[in-house]
């Protein structure tokens, strides 16, 4: 088995990843395991005569799963409510628009490479925790821009 977390091989789901530290309750571990194995299982099934229709509600009743166990295990962040993601859109945008001048800031030399890049790492992983949280698109349920 591999860590859910760091994808080291040769992982023991009883005792913490040597590499990342990742735990969890180890029937859980288990299971998020079984459930990667099956996800990329599915993308073969087409070939044995499974209808798209079926194949994509299988999918997507497994990744829904995989998603709950990933939060549960601290793998993952929890999605935002409906009235979270409206209020968090605004900021994504402004944080991805002063990356953007960073970046440009950066090719023109303005800033120096170092404190460029430790800003824009930090930019990064802002964007992306919120990404992380409005995941399944709730740009279009929420009146955002696709």
């Amino acid at each position: 088995m591999h860590c859910p977390s760091c994808d080291r091989a040769q992982y023991s789901s009883t005792e913490p990843c040597p590499d990342c530290g990742v735990s969890g309750d180890p029937a859980l571990i288990e299971e998020l395991s079984h459930l990667d194995w099956v996800l990329d299982e599915i993308d073969t099934w087409a070939v044995q005569g499974l209808r798209d229709t079926v194949r994509e509600r299988l999918w997507k009743r497994y990744a829904d799963r995989q998603r709950e166990l990933e939060v549960a295990l601290g793998l993952r962040l929890p999605l935002f409510s409906e009235k979270e993601a409206r209020q968090a859109w605004p900021q994504l945008f402004q944080l991805e628009a002063l990356r953007s001048r960073v970046i440009r800031w950066l090719q023109k030399g303005l800033l120096t490479s170092d404190d460029a890049q430790r800003y824009l790492d930090r930019l990064t992983d802002q964007i992306d925790d919120l990404l992380e949280h409005q995941a399944g698109d709730r740009r279009s349920q929420t009146g955002g821009v696709k």
